[in-house]
């Protein structure tokens, strides 16, 4: 049952008794559930989250509300995805530039 995993992921945050590796290797939580719950607490475990259930405009979202740009990065990088990439480098996309600084230093890897 998805509910019985998404809310031992938040008690799992809340106590930080090693939620990465919960968010990481347990598929049945919802990851927009939990990532939600831990955008409040920890952004970097909420995108953590997200990246597991492949929630691009909550990650997105997170990333820019909080300034992760280089975990932003990263993540669209990794996706390869042409219609994420077309999203995030849209002219209207007020954190463009913060994000094209940063896919520089991802790829330079």
């Amino acid at each position: 049952d998805p509910h019985v995993h998404d809310a031992l992921g938040k008690i799992i945050i809340d106590t930080n008794n090693n939620p990465e590796h919960f968010l990481t290797t347990n598929p049945y939580y919802d990851s927009l559930v939990v990532g939600h719950y831990a955008e409040k607490r920890d952004p970097n475990l909420a995108c953590v989250a997200y990246k597991r259930g492949n929630c691009d405009d909550a990650l997105i979202e997170c990333t820019n509300k909080n300034s992760l740009f280089k975990l932003q990065a990263r993540y669209i990088v990794d996706r390869g995805d042409a219609v994420l990439w077309d999203k995030v480098l849209d002219d209207s996309n007020s954190f463009r530039r913060q994000l094209i600084d940063q896919v520089g230093c991802a790829t330079a890897y």
